[in-house]
Order: C-alpha cells, then structure tokens, then sequence
C-alpha cells in the first residue's frame, strides 16, 4: 500500500509498505479521501509535534475491509469515518464526558498512523470512535465531519441565542464552517473580521451577513460607528493572534462570551485589562477538537442537509501530490485540500 510518511520537517515521503494486518480486536479501513487540516501544515512545518517518523492525516474516511473476530458494532463494507483523539475512558475527564480533552489522550496522526495512507488500521481503543456515514454523505463529505465536529464543540461553548449577534474572527476553512453552524442556531446577525477581501466575500456565500476588514476600519470604531455603540454578544477567535483577546474584550456585550477556537504560538502571553471580564460578566473559554457524539450530530446534519461541506472543497489532488497540496493549504490557495485515493 502507499503511505505518505513525514520523517522530519519538510521531509515528506510516498512509500510502498505491506498492507496492514489486524489482530481480533482491531478494524482496518480502505481510506477513500482524506482532507488536510491546518495542524497538517503545521506538522510539516516542525510546528507541532507528533511521533515520527509518521503517516500523518486525522480528517478522513474510507471503507472498512476487514473487522477483528471481537468486533461486533463494525461489519465489512460499512462506509466510515473516525474521531481521532482516542481517549483513555478512565481519567477525570473522561468520567466526566470530556473525551476530547483526555488526559491520557492518544490522536491518530499523531500517535497513531494517520489517514494519508491507502489503509489505516484502527486500534482496539479506537473502535468505538468509529461512525458509519449516512447512506447520503459522500466519502469526500465524511472526511470533513471531523473539522465541522471540532466547530461544532466551539459553538455550544457560545450558548447561542435567537437575539445573538455573533463576531467570526478569521475566514478560513473554519471560520466559514462556523459561520454555515452558526446559522442553524437562528442567531440575529453574524459579523465576520478578516484581512483578505475575497475571503471576506466568500463569507457571505457561506451566511455572514456583515464583513469587516481590520485594515481599513478597527473593530472598536466599526462598533462605534456602524453600530451606535453596541458590541458583539458572542465571538469566536479562528486566528492564532494571541493580541486579539485584548481588542475583543472591548468589543463584546456585557454578559458576552469569547471563544478561543485557534491554537496560538507556544508561550504566548497576552495582556488583558481584567475589569473588562468582571464588571461586563464576560465569558473566556476555549475549545479543542471534539467528542464522538458531536461527530455524529454533524453527520445528521450534513444526512438533512444543515450544511453545505461541497462549498469548501475547490481542489482534488492524489496522494502522490500530498506535499503540493499542503503547500497551497499554507500559502491560503485554495479552502480544503482533499486527498482521493
């Protein structure tokens, strides 16, 4: 089978090795397309860590072609995708429902081998991460329902309401899956904040119904000006800028809440005036990846058409092209790379 290996930053290779074999309690899956994450650049870049050398890729789905004799809930021939952060199921987290945020957690592409391989075998402790697609859901759709999962779990941290007027910080991939979830909540307005003029106006395809462009008005004089004053009841920071919470805390309602979706560059501090979050009763949470159950949500909204995944994928490239397509994920070509095999 290929696999794309990383050894080390920017050393990415395509490699022919045997294909996997499981024991009884494991799954193995026929990967059918697999979509490159912002964490993905990262990794190649030497930014993140994880084990390597590495077959990386945690935004995928595929065919399940084999099943362990332990195995009951999975069959050959279910169509699938997976939740990657595996978790311990014991820590105080776990207990508590938070798998996500696992203390002992384990992530495929990471500790795992990942997605941007022919096959992937699934560990017994990652079994029932695994959720079947809706006979509706393409493999290519089913491969985003990780990213639109982790959007999902930033959002109920915003305990949206019908008189909302939300702020999306930042219009990438994300940031526009946000805005797509953020309109089922029935919120009254959804403002977006992005440098980049085309994708301020790809927004408005994905349901903003106002843009800003920091550098040609402030968040602070856009609210003086073309809101008389009145400030956002909820934000979501899809920037990792860490200067940005300090700004935003002068812009949000009393009572508001912010939600720190994107990671920031390790060690960065942040000065903040704190009276801002104790006499307005502002909020600071933040949110990473997500549970299997939100995964599965996402999957029935993306089965009733809730969302519209299609308008994120603008280029197909082989897994012989991976590194080409990470390059045009991190210079901001194109939305969603999706790697078909």
């Amino acid at each position: 089978m290929r696999a794309a290996v990383l050894y080390s930053p920017f050393k990415i290779k395509i490699e022919e090795k045997p294909i996997l074999k499981i024991n009884s309690g494991e799954v193995l899956i026929k990967t059918k397309a697999a979509a490159i994450c912002g964490s993905d650049v990262r990794l190649y870049r030497g930014e993140k860590k994880a084990n390597l050398p590495r077959t990386i890729g945690h935004e995928f789905s595929g065919e399940v072609v084999s099943v362990g004799k332990q195995i009951k809930s999975i069959h050959c021939g279910d169509r699938v995708t997976i939740q990657p952060v595996i978790s311990c199921g014991s820590c105080t987290n776990c207990r508590k429902g938070k798998t996500n945020i696992c203390l002992k957690r384990k992530v495929i592409g990471y500790d795992y081998e990942g997605g941007f391989a022919e096959y992937i075998r699934i560990p017994k402790e990652g079994i029932s991460n695994i959720c079947v697609l809706p006979k509706t859901v393409s493999y290519e759709i089913g491969a985003l329902a990780e990213p639109y999962a982790a959007c999902l779990n930033g959002i109920k941290k915003l305990f949206l309401e019908k008189l909302d007027s939300v702020l999306v910080i930042g219009t990438g991939p994300i940031g526009l899956m946000l805005i797509q979830l953020i309109r089922n909540f029935g919120v009254d307005q959804i403002f977006v904040s992005d440098p980049l003029t085309e994708r301020l106006e790809i927004s408005l395809k994905f349901g903003a119904d106002y843009t800003i462009n920091p550098t040609e008005i402030k968040l602070s004089k856009f609210v003086l000006e073309k809101r008389h004053g009145l400030g956002f009841d909820k934000v979501v920071i899809t920037a990792g800028k860490p200067d940005l919470l300090g700004e935003l805390l002068e812009v949000v309602n009393k009572g508001g809440i912010i939600n720190i979706f994107a990671g920031c560059p390790p060690n960065s501090i942040v000065r903040i005036n704190p009276n801002h979050i104790h006499y307005g009763e502002i909020t600071v949470n933040g949110s990473e990846s997500s549970t299997v159950d939100q995964m599965k949500e996402i999957l029935t909204m993306m089965e009733k058409e809730k969302i519209n995944p299609e308008l994120l994928i603008t280029q197909k490239f082989s897994l012989e092209q991976i590194e080409q397509a990470i390059k045009c994920k991190a210079e901001n070509k194109i939305l969603k790379p999706l790697i078909v095999l």
